[in-house]
């Protein structure tokens, strides 16, 4: 998910770009109608749709990705109306708890195109029986199971985000009756209150599933530096990219707070590799960002306590001004400390993936103060962004890159105060320079 989230933003703009110097142009999709059990005849009214199109390798394999039109809908009804580019396939299938998934249509749409009055027909999925037992072989009451294959899961503190494919719960005996199976059906997700993600594949038909859960790992996270808020907001991410029989499967997050000055326990881990970091969340005028800080990358095994600990007992603030906000009528910058080989170049990737030390703004003044940053050698990187009242009307999508960017570089000693810096902000390079 790192390489994902790194390359994902800087992915859209380029291509953003390249549609437009190519000449293409964005057209009208429309679908819509009514969602029906086979056998029933009667409205479904719980699904999502999600978007296809063909692979750029394998035309004729249809890539599945993303879902809206989430929800409830009356009588089954929906209708579904983007943007594509033109020439171009698109397809649309409904995902719904129980069900097989069902295409819309019988072929993609080539758009600009319409296809209405639509009776999609879901058919009920096999059943998949089992029992969820821990690490002692206890049943476990009341975990959640998620059908994994069909739609993406994304657990986020062990709550599934607009997640509309098959799910239960095991009873107090830790059995539990999945439906919805079919040949697209890859694998069983589990989350409980002691263990919140485990992942397995789906047995053969008319197997039992007997599903063990590992023992969990604990983190003791510790929390330490002068200057920052009094409450660390953090970022767990198992890594399950790396993980063959997970990928594509699930993603699982954990959100805890820590008190500056204090420590957090999580023990329901998974056991596995996780990426973890800092996060803060800022805002300027219209345009908000966030940050990464101090990112890096643990293993926990089952049944073992690790302490991590986010502690700086020495080094100083980085203090300075940004010059020439009011000149470019900016309501402010944001200032990121990254380490001495950083930048600020925006279109390479690379940049993306150093390690943030510290994120925060400055107003129109152009003044800052960061928190406690470690000895050592740094770059501070300023960004601007112009209201988007002045963006000349032009419509925005995607990552936006910010109209002028400021650099310097400065050394934290060990002792005494680091030189006061300053950063002239300029306007951003328009050529794609550096992009990988």
């Amino acid at each position: 998910m790192k390489k994902q989230i790194l390359i994902s933003a800087v992915s859209i703009f380029i291509f953003v770009q390249a549609c437009v110097a190519e000449g293409l142009s964005w057209v009208d999709v429309e679908f819509s109608g009514r969602v029906v059990d086979d056998q029933t005849g009667k409205p479904v009214t719980g699904f999502a749709l999600q978007r296809g199109w063909p692979d750029p390798k394998n035309p004729s394999k249809i890539g599945w990705g993303g879902h809206s039109y989430l929800g409830r809908h009356e009588e089954g009804r929906f209708i579904m109306q983007t943007g594509w580019r033109e020439g171009k396939k698109l397809w649309v299938r409904v995902l719904a708890d129980g069900y097989l998934p069902q295409p819309v249509t019988p072929e993609p749409l080539v758009s600009p195109g319409s296809a209405k009055n639509l009776e999609v027909r879901l058919k009920r999925g096999r059943e998949i029986r089992g029992q969820v037992v821990d690490h002692t072989h206890s049943p476990v009451v009341g975990a959640t199971l998620f059908l994994g294959g069909y739609q993406h899961l994304t657990l986020v503190d062990g709550q599934a985000e607009y997640f509309y494919c098959s799910k239960t719960t095991t009873d107090e005996d830790g059995s539990f009756v999945l439906s919805g199976s079919g040949e697209e059906a890859k694998a069983i997700v589990v989350s409980t209150a002691a263990l919140h993600v485990y992942c397995v594949p789906v047995t053969k038909l008319g197997e039992e599933n007997r599903i063990e859960l590992p023992e969990p790992a604990t983190i003791i996270l510790r929390y330490d530096i002068e200057g920052e808020k009094p409450e660390g907001q953090f970022h767990l991410y198992l890594k399950t990219f790396e993980m063959d029989a997970w990928k594509g499967i699930v993603a699982s997050v954990q959100k805890p707070t820590v008190p500056n000055k204090g420590e957090t326990v999580l023990k329901n881990l998974t056991p596995g590799v996780y990426d973890l970091g800092r996060t803060k969340q800022l805002r300027l005028g219209d345009m908000g960002r966030g940050g990464f800080c101090d990112r890096r990358t643990i293993t926990v095994e089952a049944g073992k306590v690790i302490h991590v600990d986010f502690v700086r007992r020495t080094g100083r603030p980085i203090e300075g001004e940004v010059v020439g906000l009011r000149e470019e009528e900016v309501p402010g910058a944001f200032i990121y400390i990254k380490p001495a080989e950083a930048t600020g170049d925006t279109y390479n990737i690379d940049e993306w993936k150093l390690t943030t030390f510290d994120f925060l703004t400055c107003d129109v003044t152009g003044r800052f103060r960061s928190a406690r940053i470690p000895p050592g050698f740094y770059t501070v990187i300023a960004n601007a962004y112009k209201p988007e009242s002045q963006t000349g009307g032009r419509m925005m999508s995607g990552y936006r890159l910010p109209d002028f960017i400021g650099t310097t570089k400065v050394k934290v000693p060990k002792d005494g105060q680091p030189p006061y810096v300053r950063i002239e902000m300029k306007p951003r390079p328009s050529q794609l320079r550096g992009v990988k």
